[in-house]
């Protein structure tokens, strides 16, 4: 069987993988995932030694392979749209309004925040209830995973609780 022959018949498993194994993926990035997936079928026609694996196996992580590799190479943070993009923290910090007075004044929370938290706390915590971005997007700009950039947005929040309750006591 030819490249092309073999290109056209094994086709449908990039369409398989990006639906199987990349279903959370972008929907306006599919052309870009499906020919890095053409690339890595490619790869594997080339490559193919019928003596180690049959080819829908081999296939398959050579295409699983190159979408990995193009998602890894090209971090997508797409910015959210959100209303208060005014510079103030968003007014519901559900998880701390129990213990943060309402007429405390933003730009005074927004200093002790600064002064409570480390810098990548501070960070992670004001891209999450300042400009609405999601964990996934937060993890990308940092260069750590979801559940490390969620670690220290639950850390953030545990700081400022102790902080505010400490100082209602006093």
């Amino acid at each position: 069987m030819t490249e092309a022959e073999m290109l056209k018949k094994h086709t449908p498993l990039v369409g398989y993988m990006m639906h199987k194994k990349f279903k959370y993926l972008s929907r306006e990035m599919n052309d870009e995932y499906h020919q890095s997936g053409m690339e890595g079928l490619l790869r594997a026609i080339r490559t193919y030694d019928p003596l180690k694996a049959k080819f829908s196996t081999y296939a398959t992580t050579c295409i699983y392979r190159a979408i990995e590799r193009f998602i890894q190479s090209n971090p997508i943070v797409r910015l959210p749209y959100n209303k208060y993009r005014t510079g103030e923290l968003i007014p519901t910090i559900s998880p701390l309004k129990d213990c943060i007075k309402d007429e405390l004044d933003f730009e005074d929370l927004n200093m002790d925040i600064k002064n409570i938290l480390n810098r990548r706390e501070y960070s992670i915590f004001v891209r999450y209830y300042k400009y609405g971005f999601t964990i996934a997007n937060i993890a990308a700009m940092n260069k750590v995973s979801r559940s490390t950039a969620y670690k220290f947005l639950k850390l953030s929040e545990n700081k400022i609780r102790k902080y505010y309750g400490k100082k209602e006591n006093t």
